[in-house]
């Protein structure tokens, strides 16, 4: 992801200079380096700091249609919900068609 990141703003920085015409001297191109290496820094800070959690993730496959309580609709039923008779624990995915956990 990092490689992408970088990739893009070097092509980004590559039309600056050449498409724009921005000129390269001693002050522009030390400025888009240092503002790139903030730029995709910030970037995959805020990624790394809004990963999921691993251990708070489920496994929700959805497996059919299941009338609502209330009548008005279908409602999806999921694998390893506890309406399915599944676990809700992280990690553990009930397979309510074959028995096995």
């Amino acid at each position: 992801m990092e490689t992408l990141l970088v990739l893009t703003y070097a092509a980004i920085c590559y039309a600056a200079f050449r498409i724009f015409r921005v000129p390269a001297n001693k002050w522009t191109v030390p400025t888009a380096f240092i503002g790139g290496v903030i730029l995709v820094g910030l970037i995959l800070l805020g990624m790394n700091y809004n990963v999921a959690d691993a251990e708070l993730a489920e496994l929700r496959v959805p497996v059919g249609h299941e009338p609502s309580a209330d009548g008005t609709g279908d409602s999806l039923t999921y694998c390893g919900s506890p309406t399915r008779g599944g676990s809700a624990a992280p990690g553990k995915v009930s397979l309510p068609w074959t028995g096995a956990s």
